[in-house]
């Protein structure tokens, strides 16, 4: 079994969006695959063990993939939020 622990800085609004955001995907079944995502003190932990390393690459690009999307989507959003009360 292959493992990785990746830590990511987060602040609190947006380690709470990402944390509702990725748990679902990990909480689901995926062949060869175990995730688990915790929060840590200044961000999220996601913990990714794998049968093999195909398997465990997939995984770790499909998880960052998914955060760097959510991170976007939030921060386009506030600050879509930001213009809208500034006119």
């Amino acid at each position: 079994m292959r493992k990785v622990d990746i830590s990511i800085e987060l602040e609190a609004p947006l380690r709470n969006i990402a944390l509702c955001s990725l748990l679902p995907e990990a909480g689901r079944p995926v062949p060869r695959t175990q995730v688990n995502i915790t929060e840590i003190n200044l961000g999220v932990l996601i913990t990714i063990e794998a049968e093999t390393t195909n398997a465990l690459r997939g995984a770790i690009n499909s998880y960052l993939r998914w955060l760097d999307c959510v991170i976007s989507i939030a921060k386009t959003v506030d600050l879509s939020q930001k213009r809208d009360i500034d006119q």
